[in-house]
């Protein structure tokens, strides 16, 4: 599993909200979905890793989508354009 987040946020409803435009029918998580239904990434809102008073909203890609990162980075830069923040990976 390879993991990206959308740091650096304030507000857990302005995340959730922008989270049901993205991705509506589903919540916590949030499901980005290939074409065939698959599973490409779960997306949720956490506080950040690093005990700062801020949130984050993190992505988890499946491992058999694992090189679709585009599609999950994208999403990530929609949202932040949406509510701010800095979109981040685990690496």
């Amino acid at each position: 599993m390879k993991s990206y987040f959308l740091e650096h946020i304030s507000s857990v409803a302005a995340a959730e909200s922008a989270l049901r435009i993205e991705l509506p029918g589903q919540e916590h998580p949030w499901l980005l979905r290939a074409a065939d239904g698959d599973v490409i990434a779960c997306f949720n809102v956490a506080p950040n890793l690093d005990d700062e008073p801020n949130l984050n909203i993190q992505a988890d890609i499946s491992d058999r989508h694992f090189n679709e990162d585009a599609l999950v980075v994208d999403l990530l830069q929609r949202l932040s354009a949406s509510i701010g923040g800095n979109v981040t990976n685990d690496a």
